[in-house]
């Protein structure tokens, strides 16, 4: 074999190492794209597996909520009721020793009953979003005054203490109804699970620049594990009283009271949030827009 055909020879076996070491990288190169793309797939199977874990987790725990709360009313609505029946037929039957205390007692227990068919309403109007807001200026050292006026005539032995700002104003833009409705109802709250004696203290002021108001009781507490449930339908806290009745009862005690406060909160694109503090609980819905009037520091009544 002559140098010519050496050469040749050479230059062949370069040319043909060449292509082999290309078509390794190629194949190479496809093999990881192929991994790649095999794990990209995996990798998005086992997230929409985990949604739908998580979906249908969500679902039991909204059916599970239902049929709690479904028991909750039933049972809620039940004692009144069998109460009215009671008292009616001993009126019928005249053999009440008081018929005037009956009567009496018949007619805030249909308070009680009217004020539960109420939350139910409300509920399901912010459930289904037709929750109407009607916004305007709103004084919230009016709304949380009303409300603290309304809840010491109906809870004499209850100490309900008032802290606004002195000579000002907190102002927001939302529904003066609502917002009395959803202050009423945490006022409630915070006294059915504060013990006999202790205080309940209401304040309206502006942190970090938004319109808040606070309640705060002297409860056991909320546990952790409890707290992400609080404002759910039908939740109900331990060491509760019962719901009051008479004159301007806004709740039958279903555990509905929270819900509604969150869902007024919502309807204003605000927040509700609750932490445990020294000696009890802290709730504060915060509300958009507004502020504060000119004042001079805080009052308390």
């Amino acid at each position: 074999m002559g140098p010519t055909e050496w050469i040749a020879a050479a230059v062949l076996l370069v040319a043909l190492a060449v292509l082999a070491a290309v078509t390794a990288a190629v194949i190479a190169r496809r093999a990881r794209t192929a991994q790649a793309a095999a794990a990209a797939d995996i990798a998005r199977l086992g997230q929409q597996l985990r949604r739908e874990r998580d979906e249908r987790a969500r679902e039991e725990r909204v059916a599970a909520s239902r049929r709690e709360l479904a028991a909750f009313i039933a049972h809620d609505l039940r004692t009144p009721l069998s109460g009215i029946v009671a008292m009616s037929e001993s009126l019928v039957d005249g053999v009440a020793d008081d018929p005037q205390r009956f009567h009496g007692r018949i007619h805030d227990l249909g308070l009680q009953l009217s004020g539960m068919v109420d939350d139910l309403f409300e509920l399901s109007k912010i459930e289904s979003g037709s929750l109407g807001i009607a916004l305007a200026p709103v004084s919230l050292v009016e709304v949380v005054s009303n409300a603290v006026m309304d809840h010491r005539s109906r809870h004499l032995d209850r100490e309900i203490r008032l802290r606004v700002p002195e000579g000002g104003d907190v102002v927001a833009m939302g529904d003066e109804r609502e917002l009395e409705r959803a202050v009423s109802n945490l006022l409630l709250n915070a006294i059915q699970h504060s013990p006999a004696g202790a205080p309940v203290t209401v304040s309206a002021a502006v942190l970090d620049g938004r319109p808040v108001i606070s309640v705060v009781d002297a409860g056991q507490g909320i546990p952790e594990s409890e707290i992400a449930r609080v404002f759910e339908a039908g939740w109900r806290g331990p060491a509760a009283e019962p719901s009051p009745v008479g004159v301007g009862a806004q709740t039958g005690g279903a555990g509905l009271g929270l819900a509604i406060v969150r869902g007024i909160a919502r309807a204003h694109h605000g927040e509700i949030s609750v932490s445990n503090v020294p000696g009890g609980c802290r709730f504060e819905l915060s509300l958009p827009g507004g502020g504060a009037l000119p004042g001079a520091g805080l009052s308390a009544a």
